[in-house]
């Protein structure tokens, strides 16, 4: 890293709209970006979101796009510096009863990071990418067969 730069979080609202569905998707998604000042920053988050933006059919042929709307929040990192267990952002929430708060924690089973899909499973609305989905099945396939 540079001596004059500066890390920086930016939550970006990145649209996502199946053609034909009822309603539509909107993922927060959170990026770290290294910039010389807050200006770079949002410009390089500004980049980051419109780079996000695609369109493709979901395995049911629908057209899929995914469109930036904005910045959501822009801040440096808490702790100024990377490492592990580095602060990265935070919210604050002020007289919070006992009942949200255990609504926030998650079990382990439900955090992302342990997330196994159900290929049962039925989607509304269908984001997924038909082209992944068939090469997702294609090595699956390939698997069972060795």
């Amino acid at each position: 890293m540079e001596p004059s730069s500066s890390w920086y979080v930016a939550d970006l609202v990145i649209e996502i709209t199946v053609f034909g569905a009822s309603r539509n998707i909107v993922h927060r998604n959170l990026f770290l970006i290294l910039a010389s000042n807050s200006d770079e920053a949002y410009q390089r988050a500004q980049e980051i979101g419109f780079r996000s933006e695609q369109s493709y059919n979901n395995p049911e042929g629908q057209r899929v796009e995914h469109k930036f709307r904005g910045v959501a929040k822009l801040d440096g990192i808490v702790d100024g510096t990377l490492g592990d267990g580095s602060e990265l952002d935070f919210t604050e929430h002020i007289g919070v009863p006992e009942e949200q708060i255990r609504q926030w924690i998650s079990p382990k089973e439900n955090l992302g990071t342990f997330f196994r899909p159900d290929a049962s499973q039925k989607f509304d609305p269908d984001y997924r990418s038909g082209e992944v989905m068939g090469q997702v099945a294609e090595a699956l396939g390939d698997q069972e067969n060795n």
